[in-house]
């Protein structure tokens, strides 16, 4: 029971930082400042100019909010087999969450200068670190059924890691179009979410998902 507790408290702790991190995301959000105007027309159209300019923000802060989301989703999902807990793992977890909390700092830099290629390599570094931790912590887990059910099947450890590495290979593919089209670059992003679902698609056909 007092190993149930430890574990409760740890997985407790983590989506707290989670929470933490998504909120932290929003508060980089600004609201425009416009010319005070008496015609509520030319008002309404200033403002929605200056929302329309603020694109290069939202557009991070959306995909930040979703990986924040996508690595709490793993995080909840390796914790629903992992029964037990030793110290590399409590280690582990906190260098996943540090690079999770990091993402607000790399956003905000993403969002202001997103058409710098330093930018848009520092936030792909962040979620390279983010997803290595996370496929470290699940590897020390489940090494030699470490700290999971001996019975796990191989098969779905796999499966669990993969959605996290097409996170590392999309990100490694926009470091690339960075040195070719850095304008551009931060559309590659949009490859995550092709990756995820073909990894998704292979999985269902092959009767795991789950």
């Amino acid at each position: 029971m007092e190993r149930a507790f430890g574990l409760e408290r740890l997985i407790f702790f983590s989506d707290a930082v989670f929470a933490i991190a998504i909120t932290l995301l929003a508060i980089e959000l600004r609201v425009p400042e416009i010319v005070e105007t008496a015609n509520d027309a030319i008002a309404s159209q200033t403002l929605w100019l200056a929302i329309a300019a603020e694109w290069p923000r939202l557009l991070a802060f959306a995909l930040s909010f979703y990986i924040i989301g996508a690595f709490w989703i793993a995080h909840h999902r390796y914790f629903r087999y992992i029964k037990s807990y030793d110290e590399g793992l409590i280690r582990l977890n906190l260098v996943w969450l540090f690079f999770v909390v990091l993402l607000s700092f790399t956003t905000a830099i993403l969002g202001e200068y997103g058409n710098l290629q330093i930018a848009i390599v520092l936030y792909a570094l962040n979620l390279i670190c983010a997803g290595l931790a996370g496929e470290a912590l699940w590897y020390h887990a489940t090494h030699a059924r470490r700290l999971v059910d001996a019975a796990l099947d191989g098969r779905f450890i796999r499966r669990l890691q993969a959605r996290t590495l097409t996170m590392l290979l999309a990100s490694l593919i926009v470091i690339g179009l960075t040195f070719f089209i850095d304008d551009y670059a931060s559309f590659g992003w949009l490859l995550i979410f092709v990756f995820q679902g073909l990894v998704e698609r292979h999985y269902r056909r092959a009767g795991m998902f789950k």
